[in-house]
């Protein structure tokens, strides 16, 4: 994340809710809006707890932060529909892989039985 960067995007979205400094440091319970200026011009970047204050005063996803540009709504939803899906695939494979482990399992059960019977009762068995 570069710092130049993010203190430019911090500084429009607060520009945008019309929100002074002062006001920003208020919310964020930080010093001063001296901070927040150190923030905006590049000069220092404000921590990992903050940056979550900070999405949410501003309205913005981390993400968002983290690449200092807001991203289109439907597009955002979009990518998020598209990682759960590919959780949901990867969630399904492993069931599959898992049933296909018991079966295996059950039909070794199942013929290592049998075959230990045959062999077991093969001389008593008349047909």
């Amino acid at each position: 994340m570069n710092a130049i960067e993010l203190g430019k995007f911090i500084s429009q979205l607060r520009n945008e809710k019309h929100i002074t400094q002062d006001e920003l440091a208020e919310k964020l319970n930080v010093s001063s809006g001296k901070v927040i200026s150190k923030w905006e011009n590049g000069y220092a970047t404000p921590d990992f707890n903050t940056l979550i204050k900070l999405s949410k005063i501003l309205d913005v996803t981390l993400f968002e932060l983290s690449i200092c540009q807001r991203l289109e709504k439907p597009s955002l939803i979009e990518a998020t529909k598209t990682r759960l899906k590919s959780i949901k695939d990867i969630t399904k494979l492993n069931i599959l892989k898992k049933i296909t482990i018991v079966i295996t399992i059950l039909l070794g059960i199942f013929f290592g039985l049998t075959a230990i019977f045959t062999i077991k009762y093969y001389n008593q068995i008349t047909i």
